[in-house]
């Protein structure tokens, strides 16, 4: 007689898939959906037991705060659509977000900053004119450049997704500051335009989102951004992250594909360079010969593929040379009073003892990363959220996981409390704002809380770093060559992937790999 286990094992899961997604972060989420909207048997394993990885909320109390979704960009409004939006329309995904209101708010108290940016090119430039005069003519330049940027990298990814080649002609005619940065840092370029250094200090907020510092960060990467956010504007879910991914979750089931909680991957089994499958941690096997991992690549090569013989060298070496993204500490305030009362006008916030942001990333190498942080009050971008006569605010600084290392239990609490002493203190000297009398709930999280929710590795919040040999169009171009020498059959999507981190990106690698999937199928019938 069959025991109940074997039971579940065999009526839960049917002997083999086309796809099988490892992970249910946004990421993987959205592969799973385009393979079931593709027309393969797909299984989505996430272990635990939500589904959505970083984007979720969680409730202490009365509140309910948001745990990392502080804006999606290229949604904009339906007789525009961005890429964003076209594509969740055309997966069937039933979705509700709404637009923040501002685009973004830099405060530098030394430099006497404050000014808020506007959703608009325009009045982007404008505002930081008035903020910065004697650079209207240069920001004008450099938001063309931005702009060939983002719709050549948008038709850069269309073509990918379509299984065809850019064309050089379009490339050379349409994009050329594309091609002739493509390959440049942030600080490279901004040699060619004469910015005031108070301009520059107002242009750059932004460049914490993307990770590396701007003598670091391709222009590639930053110039989407900069451009995506500012012209199409930032979106938050209407009810939060989990209603979003819910909707995700409900359009995969819709489609024919299976999303199973509480199953965590113990090993992707691989011969002969091919993967065979995966089994689960109840010793449940189950047979696909293509994976989308939403999980790290160090965690895939040092925890999962079966045997470890099966791991390419030059899996290990590709891995090894990408540097990992920082991590983050945040700071979760609950307040008694709504936001208007306490002075809280603004939904974003930038505040910064400087701009110096080689100084900045070098600090996120120590236990003292707090000189620039961003807040967020989710109430002045989704009225009443958190209730009447309430609201919430999140500050966030990063820091690098590794260094979290040095923390022992012995001082854990301790560092803990100073750092978030530290946040509080930041939001204090940029807005001039006390918010303990109004203070209900307090949450502090760190890489140990981001590591432990969501198996990050070193509790990194974005995929790994993009220099200019590891941009976006780098990835992309080298792909194809690349997947030769790796595992057959094994792809990631998400912040691993070859877009990039973000929610944007993650939704937007899920098409790129099931093309590249469905691309292996036709070559191995």
């Amino acid at each position: 007689m069959a025991t109940n286990t074997e039971y579940l094992k065999k009526n839960r899961f049917k002997d083999a898939y086309d796809v099988i997604v490892v992970g249910g972060g946004v990421g993987g989420l959205s592969g799973a959906l385009h393979a079931a909207k593709a027309g393969k048997s797909v299984l989505l394993l996430e272990q635990h037991n939500l589904p959505g990885g970083f984007a979720t909320s969680f409730v202490r109390g009365e509140y309910e705060w948001e745990a990392t979704v502080h804006e999606i960009f290229c949604i904009d409004y339906p007789n525009r659509p961005g890429p964003t939006r076209i594509m969740l329309d055309e997966l069937g995904v039933d979705w509700e977000m709404l637009r923040v209101p501002e685009n973004y708010s830099i405060i530098l108290p030394e430099e006497g900053i404050d000014c808020m940016v506007p959703t608009s090119i325009q009045g982007a430039i404008d505002t930081i004119e008035a903020a910065a005069p004697g650079n209207k003519k240069e920001l004008t330049r450099y938001f063309k450049v931005c702009q060939q940027f983002y719709e050549g990298i948008n038709y850069f990814n269309d073509t990918v997704n379509n299984g065809t080649k850019p064309s050089i002609k379009t490339m050379v005619t349409k994009y050329p500051y594309l091609l002739r940065y493509a390959n440049k840092t942030v600080a490279e370029v901004d040699k060619d335009f004469k910015f005031t250094d108070r301009c520059k200090d107002i242009l750059y907020a932004y460049w914490c989102y993307l990770g590396p510092a701007l003598d670091e960060e391709t222009m590639v990467q930053w110039a989407y951004a900069l451009y995506g956010y500012i012209d199409t504007g930032a979106y938050v879910p209407a009810h939060r992250s989990y209603d979003f991914v819910l909707s995700l979750v409900d359009a995969i089931r819709k489609a024919g594909g299976q999303v199973e909680m509480n199953c965590r991957v113990d090993k992707i089994h691989v011969k002969n360079g091919r993967i065979q499958g995966v089994s689960l941690y109840d010793g449940t096997f189950i047979k696909t010969h293509y994976i989308m991992s939403n999980t790290a690549a160090e965690n895939v090569y040092h925890n999962l593929i079966e045997p470890k013989s099966e791991v390419p060298e030059f899996s290990i070496k590709k891995t090894n040379a990408m540097v990992n993204s920082c991590s983050a500490i945040t700071l979760y305030v609950g307040l008694n009073k709504e936001a208007k009362e306490i002075g809280i006008d603004r939904y974003d916030y930038f505040i910064g003892t400087t701009m110096d942001t080689a100084k900045i990333h070098d600090d996120w190498y120590t236990l003292n990363p707090t000189e620039f942080v961003s807040a967020i009050c989710l109430d002045n971008a989704v009225p009443g959220a958190t209730g009447k006569g309430k609201c919430q605010l999140s500050i966030t600084g990063l820091l690098m996981g590794e260094e979290w290392k040095k923390v022992t239990p012995e001082n854990y609490f301790k560092i803990k409390d100073r750092m978030a002493k530290e946040l509080l203190d930041m939001w204090t000297y940029g807005t001039g704002i006390d918010l303990t009398p109004y203070i209900e709930e307090v949450e502090m999280v760190t890489p140990e809380t981001w590591s432990r929710y969501a198996s990050a590795y070193q509790g990194q919040v974005f995929g790994y770093e993009m220099s200019p040999w590891n941009s976006l169009l780098t990835r992309n171009l080298a792909a194809k060559e690349e997947q030769k020498k790796e595992i057959h059959g094994l792809f990631y999507v998400g912040g691993p992937s070859n877009i990039g981190h973000g929610y944007g990106g993650s939704l937007k690698s899920g098409a790129q790999v099931i093309e590249k999937i469905e691309e292996e199928m036709e070559e191995d019938k």
